[in-house]
């Protein structure tokens, strides 16, 4: 049996609020998922902060630096600090 690890569904690179400069969605996971995403909520980050919001099965893990923010949607067991590693690494 092959185990399954938890998922990222949707992942942007945003210069402030009205700029993205880079994202992927993992289509068999999710869809129109930039709509479930406030980008307003973004102004309200201190600088350097790292913030996990989640919902019922869901999770967003946000982390703004200077004025590049780095957004993920992925599956609620999605460890916040796999979540920032990935943000450190891209």
């Amino acid at each position: 049996m092959v185990a399954k690890f938890p998922q990222l569904i949707y992942v942007v690179i945003a210069r402030g609020k009205d700029t993205v400069l880079c994202e992927y969605t993992n289509t068999s996971k999710g869809n129109n998922t930039k709509k479930i995403f406030d980008f307003d909520l973004l102004t309200k980050l201190e600088p350097n902060q790292r913030v996990s919001l989640q919902t019922r099965d869901k999770i967003f893990h946000v982390f703004g630096h200077n004025d590049l923010y780095y957004i993920c949607l992925a599956e609620a067991k999605y460890s916040d600090r796999v979540a920032f590693v990935f943000f450190k690494e891209i």
